[in-house]
């Protein structure tokens, strides 16, 4: 049994993995913020037994098993190495890290405690449609993917919110780009050969808000768009050499029930409904089953190092006039 604490009081926290956690029976221990009151009020809020007033007691908390990190993006890393060093296994938020060095230290103190577990929490990979489509597609129905059209949208402007903070590592490559990026590279299996990006700059603050890009891999193309600055809107389009599979809403499901059209080049075609679920408790019950097993299926942090690698590299070509190409070691090349 997992027993949790939660390094932060994140909107995220309370409305999502909190539900989840009490779903599923696991515990919630202690909470902390950097401001005591807020930590009490959470507490008493969600009737966790313990609130303190910095992050590092709630590390040093012996009741605490697991710690979920939902603190902004640039302190994500810190704090999941730290977590590592005080014994607990650790679900941190998405974006697990800004840059692959910053990840490939957390991969090396992830090394260090083999016995501890570490996930990012990117919550659309387990939801039942997911599963849905990664069967059909290895089943061979629509054949090699050779292309990827997707979207994720949505419009807000208020400077106060933390997306709006770029010195916390804000910004649409991070926020809901990575959910595209994640899943293209899930589903063609290898990391571009080729990137062209353009990128929407804030009016006033200096950050990015939309980004437009062309993946070129062995095989395929994905074609990717988000925008912070658009009507609330998601979908994925993945076409093979026999058929078709459309996701109306892959990422982040806020309607009742979420379909997924198959066409096939035969004629022949259905559609799969799924109720909206909870992808937070499948994305917990994941966890704790990699936490129990020692090894699972669960996602690793050489899947977080592959998708940040990549929006390191969306945002070298969208920063530049010119594309990057090659693979790890990619380089810009000026056109």
């Amino acid at each position: 049994m997992l027993n949790w604490g939660i390094l932060g009081t994140a909107k995220i926290a309370e409305e999502r993995l909190v539900p989840a956690m009490r779903r599923l029976r696991h515990p919630v221990r202690a909470v902390a913020s950097r401001s005591g009151d807020r930590a009490s009020a959470f507490a008493r809020k969600h009737g966790i037994d313990r609130a303190h007033d910095n992050y590092e007691a709630l590390l040093a908390d012996s009741s605490v098993t697991a710690v979920y990190i939902p603190l902004p993006h640039v302190q994500h890393v810190p704090y999941a190495i730290r977590a590592l060093e005080a014994g607990k296994h650790v679900l941190v938020e998405k974006p697990v890290a800004l840059d692959a060095e910053s990840l490939m230290a957390l991969q090396a103190a992830s090394e260090a405690h083999p016995d501890l577990f570490v996930m990012e929490a990117f919550m659309y990979r387990f939801h039942p449609q997911w599963r849905a489509v990664q069967a059909i597609l290895a089943a061979g129905e629509i054949g090699p993917v050779t292309g990827i059209n997707g979207y994720f949208t949505y419009f807000k402007e208020d400077p106060s919110n933390i997306r709006f903070q770029p010195e916390l590592g804000a910004g649409v490559f991070w926020d809901i780009g990575a959910y595209l990026v994640d899943s293209t590279l899930r589903l063609m299996g290898q990391e571009p050969s080729r990137i062209v990006a353009d990128r929407q700059l804030h009016p006033d603050i200096p950050m990015d808000v939309g980004l437009a890009c062309v993946l070129t891999f062995d095989g395929g193309l994905a074609s990717l768009h988000a925008s912070m600055r658009s009507e609330r809107s998601q979908r994925l389009h993945i076409m093979g050499e026999r058929g078709q599979v459309e996701i109306m809403e892959p990422f982040n499901q806020i309607n009742a029930q979420s379909d997924i059209h198959i066409r096939l080049k035969n004629g022949a075609g259905r559609a799969l409904t799924y109720s909206r679920g909870n992808a937070y408790v499948d994305m917990l019950r994941a966890f704790a089953a990699a936490v129990e097993a020692g090894q699972s299926s669960a996602p690793t942090l050489a899947d977080s190092l592959r998708t940040t690698r990549v929006l390191e590299r969306i945002q070298q070509a969208a920063s530049a006039p010119g594309v990057v190409e090659g693979g790890e070691n990619g380089h810009l090349k000026t056109t």
